[in-house]
């Protein structure tokens, strides 16, 4: 049971992570100036870190939320990747639904997402204070958004 609870507040997690993402983007992308050619967003450094930083965060909050729910009972390896994989589904969906080409391999969009959700489940288990919170968000959206960089 404690795997189908962190993968539905994964699912839950990508979820606000989406509609945070769509709202920066209503706010960034000047629609008046978009040709039929021309893509509607173009990634730049800066929108690469606030997208790694809204998936985090949003991780980071469905994750405590989800300990409420989820007594973290099993192996806390596989609650992580159950909750990374919930995220990367949606994600995944979501990506394949926008565009004909993909930002990076399933393959990639799971392992990332499984591996944030693994060590914020390692740092965040026993003493979620807020300073471990800051220092977890920090690590995490640094690995996130080096991944990003390099698609």
């Amino acid at each position: 049971m404690a795997y189908i609870i962190a993968f539905i507040f994964g699912l839950l997690a990508a979820f606000a992570a989406l509609l945070l993402e769509l709202f920066y983007l209503s706010w960034t992308i000047d629609i008046t100036n978009i040709s039929a050619t021309a893509p509607a967003f173009t990634p730049t450094f800066f929108s690469l870190l606030i997208f790694a930083l809204i998936e985090e965060t949003t991780k980071i909050i469905f994750f405590l939320r989800s300990i409420r729910f989820n007594t973290l009972s099993g192996n806390l390896f596989l609650v992580g990747a159950a909750f990374g994989v919930g995220f990367a589904s949606l994600e995944y969906f979501t990506l394949s639904q926008m565009s004909a080409t993909l930002s990076g391999p399933f393959i990639g969009i799971l392992l990332i997402h499984i591996l944030t959700s693994i060590l914020i489940v390692a740092l965040l288990k026993n003493n979620p204070s807020k300073n471990r919170i800051l220092a977890t968000l920090l690590l995490v959206t640094l690995i996130h958004f080096g991944y990003n960089i390099l698609l």
